[in-house]
């Protein structure tokens, strides 16, 4: 039987039901195949010394602070569309260059990189690596620890799609609105204010928690998101329905990415980050904050 392109080959874990790859989704390493594919990017955004370790064969690695900036004092913000552009460029993306993403399992940066290009309106599919580079090891994939040089391009063209980013406007003007939900994806301790990490602690008002490590299971010792089944029952326990506007935050916007993505694959229509998220709304003084 002839292989299908690893995009196509959608998994449990791919969230069947979505709205194809550039509403967010995952892969799987056996749909990925072993050898490097010279029509598509792989992108590690693990440290150089995890990346020198073994990384997945035609893997290019790319600092976190690449795909983030910052503004206004704050960190992890969405880069702006020329810095973005060079990236691209850099890595040898077009706009028709498949993209997968990867990281540890248990760590959402590969997400925050695959929704910016979302973001940007990047056309062709983009996937991040369900269970990380762990997961590639546990099917028994090859590492290379050959470092891998991209051939850069030119002219990449950022196309901004406003209606899956937030600011702390947009999300001060909705308070109480019955059509939106915050969802606060920090640990339990950062929402309740006990554990302060910005100008003030606690949460915004009417934000529902759910730790974004709740969507994720254990496989073999390697954690994956959950299964379509599984994250809807959990969804709706917490009230997050599909049928609202869904605000995305944590600190600032790398946990919430990872929530934002298994919102779109699952068919959300109106999922916005918050980029700034809780760094930015505590900074705030005229916010207002529920705290201990």
């Amino acid at each position: 039987m002839r292989r299908l392109p690893w995009f196509l080959l959608v998994s449990a874990l791919v969230l069947a039901g979505a709205a194809g790859a550039r509403a967010g989704s995952f892969t799987s390493p056996e749909a990925v195949g072993d050898l490097p594919d010279p029509t598509r990017v792989v992108v590690d955004v693990r440290t150089e010394r995890a990346y020198e370790a073994g990384h997945l064969p035609g893997a290019v690695r790319v600092e976190r602070a690449e795909f983030t900036a910052q503004r206004d004092g704050l960190d992890g913000m969405t880069p702006l569309p020329d810095a973005f552009a060079f990236l691209m460029d850099r890595l040898g993306v077009t706009r028709d260059t498949p993209v997968i993403v990867y990281a540890d399992d248990d760590d959402p940066a590969a997400a925050r990189l695959a929704w910016t290009l979302l973001y940007y309106g990047h056309p062709a599919p983009v996937a991040v690596l369900d269970g990380g580079i762990q997961g590639w090891k546990a099917a028994g994939k090859p590492l290379c620890r050959r470092p891998d040089h991209p051939v850069p391009t030119r002219g990449y063209r950022p196309e901004p799609r406003p209606g899956l980013l937030a600011d702390a406007g947009f999300v001060r003007d909705r308070l109480g609105a019955a059509g939106t939900v915050v969802w606060d994806v920090r640990t339990r301790a950062e929402y309740d204010g006990t554990d302060v990490r910005a100008a003030r602690g606690g949460h915004v008002p009417g934000a529902v928690h759910l730790d974004w490590r709740a969507l994720q299971r254990q496989r073999g010792g390697v954690h994956v998101l959950r299964s379509p089944g599984e994250l809807r029952t959990l969804l709706a326990d917490r009230g997050v329905p599909p049928d609202r506007t869904v605000v995305m935050m944590c600190q600032s916007g790398t946990r919430a990415s990872y929530a934002t993505l298994a919102l779109l694959a699952l068919g959300y229509p109106d999922v916005r980050l918050y980029d700034g998220s809780w760094l930015d709304w505590s900074s705030r003084s005229e916010l207002p904050v529920v705290g201990p």
